[in-house]
């Protein structure tokens, strides 16, 4: 199973790069006669690969730490469980849409205004975090005949599911953005450093966690990994940003009225 997942993920980042490289070449030629620059060529491949692989990386082993936890529930208790365990994960990764779309406009900030913009930055952070979590939280809400008449009478556990691996998709909510806010400097290292960590921390901790407790356990074992990454991504944020701590980095987060302001 993961070996198919690394196949795809190789495939894929292989065919974008085939893409990409095609949708650039007409930059690499300096006039109408089109004659290449070889060198600036090879310097942009070299780039695209340096930064690719990071991103690669980063997702390759996050898509990992959350899926190894499929191939357990179904090597120790079936593929019903799994079933009704992927569709709960599914409906509520579904939320992660918000946190997407403004952790691409703090990409956006941290590019083109530098670190000057963290306190816009910090309130996004916290913006989507809260919005995540009151999303989750509805969708938890919704009662199982709803689940059971949409899905069938098989997924009528979907609103446990759902509250159960909440946690997990709201922590990631931060690692997001965090991961983001590295990218927007070219630092793809710390979010592949931060995905390292999301994988060992949910297959180690889902090892002994999946086979005692099953649906539960499975979410428990990722959001051990997902708190792993942003661990990782917050050590990273104090190590590179002297002026700005972790704390009022995240004090929008802790005092929600600072939104409103």
């Amino acid at each position: 199973f993961p070996v198919t997942i690394f196949n795809h993920y190789f495939s894929s980042w292989l065919l974008a790069l085939g893409v990409v490289s095609i949708a650039i070449l007409p930059d690499w030629f300096k006039d109408f006669e089109g004659k290449l620059d070889i060198q600036s060529l090879q310097s942009s491949l070299l780039e695209m690969f340096s930064r690719g692989k990071w991103v690669f990386i980063a997702n390759l082993f996050y898509t990992l730490a959350i899926r190894f936890s499929y191939w357990m529930i179904d090597t120790w208790h079936g593929k019903a469980m799994l079933g009704r365990f992927g569709t709960g994960v599914t409906i509520t990764e579904s939320v992660l849409v918000i946190t997407g779309s403004m952790a691409f406009v703090v990409y956006a900030n941290i590019s083109n205004a530098g670190k000057e913009n963290v306190p816009d930055i910090s309130r996004l952070n916290a913006l989507a975090f809260w919005l995540t979590t009151l999303v989750c939280f509805s969708l938890s809400l919704i009662p199982s005949a709803l689940w059971s008449l949409v899905l069938g009478t098989d997924f009528a556990d979907v609103p446990g599911i759902i509250r159960v691996y909440a946690p997990a998709v709201c922590i990631f909510s931060i690692s997001i953005v965090l991961s983001n806010y590295f990218a927007g400097q070219g630092l793809y290292h710390l979010s592949a450093f931060g995905s390292l960590s999301a994988f060992f921390g949910a297959v180690i901790s889902g090892y002994f966690l999946v086979h005692f407790f099953g649906i539960t356990g499975a979410a428990i074992s990722i959001f051990c990994g997902n708190f792993a990454q942003l661990v990782c991504l917050l050590y990273s944020f104090q190590k590179s940003e002297k002026e700005t701590t972790v704390v009022q980095f995240f004090t929008p987060l802790f005092k929600p009225y600072l939104l409103f302001k």
